[in-house]
């Protein structure tokens, strides 16, 4: 089950942060500012997603990324103040301290919205769609290794 959160983790994050975009016949649910989707688009062909599958999934992520979009600009934005910060000469233990509270409360926000998110996704597939991105979740922690 890990290894499914992980896999789903993983594509959402991807789609999130990804820059590219390829236009092709699974793209007709996409707009001009859904040009991440290439991680995706392998994923639905391989999953043999319906249409009104693919339009939840996308629907899903659209907004996981509403919902993170601010919290992970304002993380961005702590990452910043805190190397401002270390490499200042007005150093202070107590401001370092309270950027580093704020960015595990962001983290934890953002993290618990994925999982949620997640959730809805694999809730979508058949079981036999399960039992694909399991198997594709397996190939990549090989991959990796």
């Amino acid at each position: 089950m890990k290894k499914v959160f992980f896999m789903v983790f993983l594509l959402a994050s991807m789609f999130v942060c990804t820059g590219a975009f390829a236009a092709s016949p699974l793209t007709s649910s996409f707009t001009q500012s859904d040009r991440s989707m290439p991680p995706l688009l392998s994923l639905f062909r391989q999953l043999q997603l319906t249409v009104p599958q693919r339009q939840q999934i996308i629907g899903i992520i659209r907004g996981l990324r509403e919902k993170n979009y601010a919290k992970i600009e304002e993380y961005n934005k702590n990452n910043s103040k805190l190397l401002h910060l270390t490499l200042s000469d007005k150093y202070s233990s107590k401001n370092t301290q309270a950027i580093v509270e704020k960015q595990s409360k962001l983290f934890e926000v953002i993290a618990l919205n994925q999982v949620h998110a997640n959730r809805k996704i694999y809730a979508i597939l058949t079981d036999e769609q399960k039992q694909s991105l399991k198997d594709h979740a397996v190939l990549l922690q090989l991959i990796d290794s």
